[in-house]
């Protein structure tokens, strides 16, 4: 952030430009809520201004079985919430130093998050779009509610490097490529994948360390023996042996579980998956790192082999949809939302698990046929 972003923004009276609270405007009790140090304030006009705001495009299916296409609403920044510093020598602590900003920046982050939609108290700010859009995590009318609860919960995320969770999934949703977003998705996902590898680490009982990571001096021990073994090897060149030293101490540093036994636990402890899920589960969790590393390492989507037409459609939904809707909900369960609390929107896992259990996503077989394809059958039927 810029020094003149900071000074902007240090000011005790702004304006948030492009939260969506629904069509409605809240009630009272909901349209005016502390945040942190912030008041925040829904614009008595509201349902004026709801109009004015970008949407995304969508389909819609009549009754009578009509599937409409709107197109997306382009629009500019649209003010629709005030916003007071009440509690002045506060910082933002979501990012990599402190930010001497009073804590809008973590303001508009929190929110951006939980909207799905890039919030902002600076639109001249080019670094942002109002017409990009991701999935919203908790509802309109709950949204100042949740922003307040996860700002309580802002130290945590720190020092459990959530923050990074959080923000690249912001900034993932606001590019229009599929190579850069699924390389910030992915670094999104690998800090929820660390994070709960540690917690689970830390939690596991003393008798069944076979669960435990080995500790650096256990490391260092193994790695040590391992190349003394290999010294012993005289009919082997030693180029062959030094190529070895690295591969075989990176798989001590690697621990007791593949990143594919590592995602299957966690899937399961989120609720997503059986603890023993079947073989076409495993390979949807399979196919779902293959698109993390194609993408990252080489810049293209796997092949999927059984239909591999829809290779690139399919990858973009992990890409674009199944790993955000995990990041959600697991910075929102460390949040403490829940599928019966505020913030339920992304607690909700039904999506989730009949997609790794039966290859689809609401309506559409994700597996078995196109996007459009699904909407043409939602037409037929």
């Amino acid at each position: 952030m810029s020094q003149a972003e900071i000074d902007t923004h240090a000011k005790n009276e702004m304006e948030l430009f492009n939260l969506h609270f629904g069509n409605e405007r809240p009630p009272a009790s909901r349209a005016c809520v502390k945040v942190g140090p912030f008041k925040v304030t829904v614009k008595p006009n509201y349902v004026d201004l709801v109009n004015e705001l970008p949407d995304y495009a969508k389909y819609t299916v009549s009754w009578s079985g009509e599937a409409t296409f709107l197109d997306a609403r382009k629009r500019g920044w649209v003010a629709t919430a005030d916003c007071a510093l009440e509690e002045a020598g506060g910082c933002s602590i979501l990012s990599i130093n402190p930010i001497q900003d009073g804590g809008i920046w973590d303001l508009c982050q929190i929110l951006t998050f939980l909207n799905g939609r890039c919030i902002t108290a600076d639109p001249s700010n080019e670094r942002y779009s109002p017409n990009v859009f991701g999935t919203a995590s908790c509802v309109g009318l709950e949204l100042l509610t949740a922003a307040s609860i996860i700002w309580d919960k802002r130290e945590e995320y720190k020092r459990r490097n959530l923050v990074y969770a959080l923000l690249l999934s912001n900034m993932a949703f606001s590019l229009n490529t599929v190579n850069a977003q699924a390389g910030l998705i992915s670094a999104a996902f690998n800090a929820i994948y660390d994070d709960w590898r540690k917690q689970s680490q830390e939690e596991a009982p003393e008798n069944e360390t076979i669960l435990k990571d080995l500790t650096d001096s256990e490391k260092s021990e193994i790695k040590a023996a391992i190349n003394s073994s290999l010294a012993t090897l005289t009919n082997i060149s030693s180029a062959k042996l030094d190529a070895l030293k690295p591969l075989l101490g990176g798989k001590v540093n690697q621990g007791f579980s593949s990143p594919v036994n590592t995602i299957q636990a966690m899937l399961s402890s989120l609720k997503i998956i059986p603890p023993k899920p079947d073989k076409k589960t495993v390979d949807r969790i399979k196919f779902i790192n293959s698109v993390r590393n194609k993408f990252v390492h080489c810049g293209h989507p796997p092949v999927f082999t059984r239909k591999p037409e829809l290779s690139i459609e399919l990858s973009v939904f992990i890409v674009g949809r199944l790993l955000p809707d995990i990041v959600a909900l697991y910075l929102g369960q460390v949040a403490g939302f829940t599928p019966q609390s505020v913030g339920s929107l992304a607690q909700h896992t039904y999506d989730l698990e009949q997609y790794f259990q039966c290859g689809t996503y609401g309506q559409w077989n994700v597996e078995e046929e196109s996007f459009s394809e699904m909407i043409d059958k939602l037409a037929i039927d």
